[in-house]
């Protein structure tokens, strides 16, 4: 996998597709120190899950748990048969600041509820957050789709 892949979780795809979650339920994206693998089982943010990736420290322009993309019912989309998963703002961003963490491998998108990670993104960590601004990019299909 090459830096700002975007990989689904082999859990990630099944969660969304069986509906273990509300419409209202909140979806974010967090920073881990952990190299992620798709197929790790049950992959979670923090404590959540069965392989727990550690997130990187609040400090700086970086808040606990990462950043807030939207509702699952807002981020879902269906046509012609086409399922997205996009994130409804703007491209996600954290601001250069002195006191941001250093040691950042992989970007997870991931249930506040739950914890279970959705997809990673792979950084090439560490990302220095102290000396540049991180943006990731979402393609304009979304975050992912199936068909």
């Amino acid at each position: 996998m090459a830096q700002g892949d975007l990989t689904v979780f082999d859990e990630g795809k099944l969660a969304v597709l069986e509906e273990y979650w509300n419409s209202t339920d909140e979806i974010w994206i967090g920073i881990v120190t952990d190299v992620c693998v798709v197929t790790d089982p049950k992959p979670g943010y923090g404590a959540y899950g069965t392989t727990q990736y550690t997130p990187i420290a609040t400090a700086g322009n970086y808040a606990a748990g990462g950043l807030l993309l939207d509702t699952l019912a807002a981020m879902l989309t269906e046509v012609d048969g086409v399922v997205s998963f996009k994130d409804t703002g703007a491209d996600v961003s954290w601001a250069m600041h002195a006191s941001n963490p250093d040691d950042g491998d992989h970007a997870v998108v991931y249930h506040k509820t739950s914890g279970l990670c959705i997809a990673m993104i792979d950084l090439a960590g560490p990302v220095i957050m102290s000396t540049g601004t991180l943006t990731i990019t979402w393609h304009a299909s979304g975050i992912y789709t199936l068909t």
